[in-house]
């Protein structure tokens, strides 16, 4: 007859445990008896945290991401905000922009397993493409509530930065590469680059058209003569993405009537190693509008903002009101000649 053994999980840190699901319960471990009860063999030592193992990557965390969290943790406290308001699984469906780089899949992995299948929009920078032909369709593919008859629809948007061990902005490690970091987000990271320069290129180029449209929305919002960091840029990115590009095409797909909608927004950080990524919200970007009436969606701690000396005042996409949300970081030299 088999017997148990108990193993709890030793990690009181949430941030440094590397288990599928982080529990605060025993697991029970069985094993066949044969003769006098055994201990079951203790699991290999986690590794620890990007903030622990790397102390310059975490203080460049706190100082440009305060209050960014781990992907996962970040979406179980997104869950629970969100199921305040009724979005839930089954009759929700969760439409997602982030970049085309590979290492942005892991932000859509957590979605999916809490909200299932995926209306994708990726583009350059996490830039939307597909227009309202493609957020109506997604609209169309939505759950309908029976008791209610109305849809709901989540949108997940986000610019992404890479943050290297020795905390410079714009770095990450990828496989196969020697070790050598490259950029991300690398449309960004150029866009930079040219705007130190001076030579932004706004023309549309129909055989470089995702590049073209992100520099066109982005240089309108900044201020002539002024080079944000990368850490601004990005998240500058998010907000353009969400009040330029998202916000305006839900003004013309959804009826508020008959359906209700959550928008979660901010940065994807990909810290040193593979797959340690992290998530900044940006508290204002983040809200549901149910039954016509705007909610709170508390998703992440408050955190104090810094004018954005870089952000022009008055813009035809970005409300006066956004210096007031941007903190202002000092000058990065990241990705300067």
């Amino acid at each position: 007859m088999a017997d148990t053994t108990v193993e709890d999980c030793k990690v009181t840190d949430v941030d440094e445990c590397q288990c599928q699901d982080h529990c605060s319960s025993a697991r029970a471990v069985p094993h066949l008896s044969f003769g006098p009860p055994h201990t079951a063999p203790s699991s290999p030592p986690a590794s620890p945290s990007p903030r622990k193992a790397y102390p310059k990557f975490s203080a460049s965390l706190n100082t440009y991401f305060p209050g960014a969290q781990r992907e996962s943790l970040f979406w179980d406290c997104c869950v629970e905000a969100l199921e305040t308001h009724g979005f839930k699984d089954d009759n929700t469906i969760a439409c997602i922009g982030v970049c085309r780089d590979e290492i942005c899949g892991t932000l859509m992995d957590e979605v999916k397993k809490r909200f299932g299948d995926l209306f994708i929009f990726r583009g350059l920078a996490g830039f939307i493409f597909c227009g309202k032909t493609g957020l109506k369709a997604a609209h169309a593919h939505s759950p309908i509530c029976n008791e209610t008859g109305r849809e709901k629809y989540l949108y997940v948007v986000a610019a992404h930065i890479g943050v290297s061990a020795d905390g410079t902005l714009g770095r990450v490690d990828r496989r196969g590469r020697g070790g050598e970091a490259s950029y991300a987000c690398g449309a960004l990271a150029y866009f930079h680059s040219m705007l130190v320069k001076g030579q932004v290129d706004t023309r549309l180029a129909m055989d470089d058209i995702e590049m073209s449209v992100m520099s066109q929305l982005l240089i309108h919002n900044i201020k002539w003569g002024t080079v944000p960091d990368m850490a601004e840029l990005t998240k500058l990115a998010s907000r353009v993405i969400v009040q330029s590009q998202l916000e305006e095409i839900i003004r013309e797909t959804v009826d508020t009537r008959k359906a209700d909608y959550a928008i979660i927004a901010g940065v994807q950080i990909h810290g040193p190693g593979f797959q340690q990524n992290y998530f900044y919200p940006m508290d204002d970007l983040c809200y549901g509008m149910v039954e016509g009436k705007r909610v709170t969606l508390d998703v992440g701690e408050s955190r104090p903002r810094r004018s954005a000396s870089f952000v022009k005042r008055q813009s035809s996409h970005i409300r006066p009101e956004l210096e007031n949300y941007i903190p202002s970081a000092g000058p990065c030299a990241a990705f300067t000649d």
